[in-house]
């Protein structure tokens, strides 16, 4: 039996659903300000060939890796620009972008360090259209390899952490890949990930592997962001994957209603109370910020964003207050052509 007749069994099984219809309030929340294009104009990509956060001290990551990783903020806000006014000088210049990133930075395939190049990809989802075939043909590559890195790398006998947060990270990534290249093979293998997730990270009282690990909303939220953002990416293609089942309970919203009263501060947790993860021990030793004491609603902030866009009947229910602050650059994205 081939992969494409067995995705179609398990989608009927789980019951995959049309996607949801669009969401107006989310629109209206969402910033109209842009940068001035001037103000972007001046600046110039910098990208690295090798950039690593993952399991370091604040005082450990190296200061060009944070300089390079603020690009994808303003291919971003350039793109923004893009959708609103479709000018030639904004696209030359988010080409120059994918040109220098695309071509200069080396994959490493640890989603915890390239959790943040999901900007990149939607971006290109965006323009990918507006560009000539030459520019298509030099990214689609790109990106093809590093999705298929993934995939090699996920369907081999060495994968690590293959059902906690690295795993939603790099479902998150090959879900904006898959659709950015409008590759079905890519998009439909990543389905099963997905649904394979679900059914691995969130047990059956909604709760997330890495909280029973490390005893800590944070990183609840950490299983679940990159899911809701991976499902807010099929829904580019018309598949809502929010909906999917397990069992018969929709999981990924179970598991966001389960942690959403923490989130907001209604209730209290302890973070990372008796952890014996030698990192979490380590980050407390050094008081790193988030690491001790009560969970802090300002770490939802990103989190609330994508529940207003994919179950914005809770923002009511739980009395979510949006911080317009920090409202994540491709918020805009969804709601421009």
């Amino acid at each position: 039996m081939n992969k494409k007749n067995i995705f179609f069994i398990i989608c009927f099984m789980f019951y995959c659903l049309p996607a949801y219809p669009s969401n107006d309030r989310f629109c209206k929340e969402v910033s109209k300000k842009i940068i001035p294009l001037d103000q972007i104009l001046l600046l110039h990509p910098n990208p690295k060939k090798e950039m690593h956060f993952e399991g370091l001290l604040p005082e450990q990551i190296q200061s060009n890796d944070i300089i390079a990783m603020k690009d994808m903020t303003i291919i971003g806000r350039l793109t923004k620009y893009w959708l609103i006014n479709k000018d030639e000088k904004s696209l030359k210049k988010l080409v120059s972008y994918f040109n220098e990133w695309l071509t200069v930075y080396n994959p490493n395939f640890n989603p915890i360090d390239e959790t943040k190049f999901d900007t990149l990809f939607f971006s290109y989802y965006k323009i990918r259209s507006s560009l000539t075939q030459s520019e298509r043909n030099l990214f689609d590559s790109k990106i093809k390899y590093w999705a298929e890195g993934y995939l090699k790398r996920i369907n081999g006998p060495f994968l690590k952490n293959s059902d906690n947060n690295w795993q939603s990270h790099r479902i998150k990534l090959l879900t904006i890949m898959g659709v950015s290249l409008h590759n079905d093979e890519i998009f439909n293998e990543t389905k099963l990930l997905y649904l394979k997730q679900l059914k691995d990270n969130i047990d059956s009282n909604s709760v997330t592997l890495d909280y029973k690990q490390h005893n800590a909303i944070r990183y609840a939220i950490y299983d679940l962001l990159p899911l809701l953002q991976a499902a807010s990416y099929a829904r580019l293609k018309g598949d809502s994957w929010i909906d999917m089942q397990i069992n018969g309970k929709k999981k990924l919203i179970d598991a966001t209603k389960w942690v959403l009263p923490y989130a907001t501060g209604e209730k209290k947790h302890m973070e990372f109370e008796n952890s014996n993860k030698s990192l979490d021990i380590k980050r407390k030793e050094y008081n790193v910020y988030g690491y001790s004491g009560n969970y802090s609603p300002e770490y939802s902030s990103v989190f609330f964003w994508y529940v207003l866009y994919m179950l914005p009947e809770l923002i009511d229910n739980f009395n979510i207050r949006l911080d317009s602050n920090k409202e994540p650059v491709v918020m805009s994205f969804y709601c421009y052509s």
